[in-house]
């Protein structure tokens, strides 16, 4: 074997190991089978022997040789064989009883051993079904299972809405802490842009100030002393 065959056989083996654990987990189990569709809950009763191949294997197979005794034992009634005799002279044999024994005996033995066979998948059926019938019954231990198993798993979903609520209400409080920071950060910077333009209009009406004073005097003419007025009137 090739060391290419040996690699794509072991990467086969892992695949279905995965597979296998998969169906373990999400078909195999009785509490998964009513939120399965048609086709996972067939593979859920294969995988459960919920019905019995052997039984229909077994049929199959007795009909089968039931017929193959007749319709051979009947081709061979036209059997015949020719032979020496002691002086040489030749002689036919018919061999039409063995296709007769066959015929007969046959479908007899064919029967006895398949009712043999047929009794123990039988047995096992009605096995089947009546503890079928037993859990179907309220109250019974396979009923209270089945009622843990789906209690748990509407505890464990419940949680599991906690959670994500309270996921998404932190989230929505992150969110609107986020905002605040936002608005409160555009309040400073709209502040600080308005002080620093207040701040460049002084700036700008200091130096105008420090360059034209005389024409500032005559826009603002400062006021007489009262004093000095009361001189000139006397």
């Amino acid at each position: 074997m090739s060391s290419a065959s040996t690699v794509f056989i072991v990467i086969g083996v892992i695949l279905a190991l995965a597979a296998t654990i998969v169906a373990w987990i999400m078909i195999v189990p009785e509490n998964k089978r009513p939120k399965l569709n048609k086709f996972f809950q067939y593979l859920h009763d294969l995988f459960n022997f919920k019905s019995l191949w052997l039984e229909k294997i077994l049929k199959f197979l007795y009909i089968f040789e039931t017929f193959a005794c007749v319709i051979v034992g009947f081709v061979l009634l036209f059997n015949f064989s020719s032979y020496s005799g002691i002086y040489g002279r030749s002689h036919v044999r018919w061999n039409g009883w063995i296709g007769l024994l066959l015929m007969i005996f046959g479908p007899i033995i064919n029967r006895i051993i398949y009712e043999f066979l047929m009794m123990i998948v039988l047995l096992v059926k009605n096995t089947m079904d009546i503890n079928d019938k037993l859990n179907a019954q309220p109250g019974s231990r396979y009923q209270e299972k089945l009622a843990e198993a789906q209690r748990r798993e509407e505890e464990a979903a419940a949680r599991r809405a906690a959670k994500e609520a309270e996921r998404a209400a932190y989230a929505q409080q992150q969110y609107m802490q986020q905002q605040y920071a936002q608005q409160q950060q555009q309040q400073q910077q709209q502040l600080a842009q308005q002080q620093y333009e207040q701040y460049g209009q002084q700036y700008e009406q200091q130096r105008y100030d420090q360059q034209y004073p005389q024409q500032n005097m005559q826009q603002n003419p400062q006021p007489e002393a009262p004093e000095a007025n009361q001189d000139n009137n006397g």
